[in-house]
């Protein structure tokens, strides 16, 4: 008997990811996908966005569930949902789904993760944890031992496993000041030319973070200016150059503030092909051996987990409301 298809949404702060997925083993088959617009810019039409991506089929099937993780869930978001206290085992996500009731759909959402660090302080997630969880079912092996999951990306996380247990982790908001540096200063005044990625100036931009130098993050980043006006560096170059400093600097910091780094630790790094290959030649830059996956397959076997879990426990969307008013239930 086939199982049921149904929609994942992982809708983060830049962008809204939707899949059709048809359960196939550990990774679901992608019958179709669409994108659309992060929370940011959607904020106060949440719902338009999302049926912009996923009317077409709902329409054709309404009987498909919903699952939605990502900054969407949080304050800034369309519905609140909870943190869950670390450390705790990803499965945990599955009692605390919370259902959306919603005119259009059958909606269930993912909680948040919050941890207190070793030093105080604490710190947040929300979609990540479905990645962690969609990991571990790429490769059962990571749920034992100690094991460090770098998940780079617009707030890039550092995730501390230990026996499939997510016990802190830390949140660099790399790929949000990347953005914000090439958009809102005087870094590089000109649009970036299209074309092919400059390994030789991200490399060099993060050897300037190696050693003392790199403690001194914020005057390495005014040297994407003055690069550009002494040593010819064209704006694609000095794109790269700048993502090179800022990824350099988030490895560093990471390696110089985490009591649980050292010479023997590998990293496992998921994210998209570029940002996997930058992390890496960082991360092998810095010393450390790297294992990469690829985030979305990541975070489709999340869901999936999800959605096969929570149909074997028999537990099913109560019927959707129909005045037409989009509300947390």
């Amino acid at each position: 008997m086939t199982e049921p298809a149904f929609i994942a949404i992982d809708w983060g702060a830049s962008q809204l990811k939707a899949f059709l997925c048809q359960p196939d083993g550990v990774q679901p088959k992608v019958l179709a996908s669409a994108s659309g617009p992060g929370v940011a810019a959607a904020r106060g039409q949440f719902r338009v966005t999302l049926l912009e991506a996923v009317g077409d089929w709902l329409r054709q099937d309404p009987a498909l569930v919903v699952y939605m993780a990502g900054h969407i869930t949080s304050s800034l978001g369309w519905y609140q949902t909870r943190y869950l206290n670390t450390p705790c085992l990803p499965q945990a996500l599955l009692p605390e789904l919370v259902q959306g009731q919603c005119p259009d759909m059958a909606l269930w959402l993912s909680t948040g993760l919050r941890c207190a660090l070793p030093e105080g302080g604490h710190d947040v997630m929300r979609g990540e944890e479905v990645q962690l969880l969609g990991l571990l079912q790429l490769a059962p092996e990571l749920r034992f031992g100690r094991r460090l999951v770098c998940l780079p990306g617009t707030h890039t996380k550092w995730v501390w496993l230990e026996d499939g247990q997510i016990r802190h982790f830390r949140t660099s908001m790399t790929g949000e000041l990347y953005a914000l540096l090439t958009q809102h200063s005087v870094l590089l005044q000109q649009a970036e030319n299209s074309g092919d990625f400059c390994t030789e100036s991200f490399i060099r931009g993060c050897q300037q973070m190696r050693g003392t130098a790199g403690l001194h993050w914020l005057h390495q980043l005014f040297t994407v200016r003055t690069e550009q006006l002494f040593s010819g560096l064209t704006p694609q170059q000095a794109s790269a150059y700048l993502s090179g400093i800022l990824v350099g600097a988030d490895v560093q910091g990471w390696q110089v503030n985490e009591p649980c780094a050292g010479e023997d630790c590998d990293v496992v790094l998921a994210g998209n092909s570029q940002l996997n290959f930058c992390y890496r030649e960082a991360l092998q830059l810095a010393g450390f051996k790297v294992r990469t996956f690829d985030i979305t397959d990541a975070t489709l076997a999340g869901f999936g987990w999800l959605a096969r879990e929570q149909r074997c426990a028999g537990i099913v969307a109560a019927q959707v409301v129909s005045d037409g008013v989009c509300q947390l239930g």
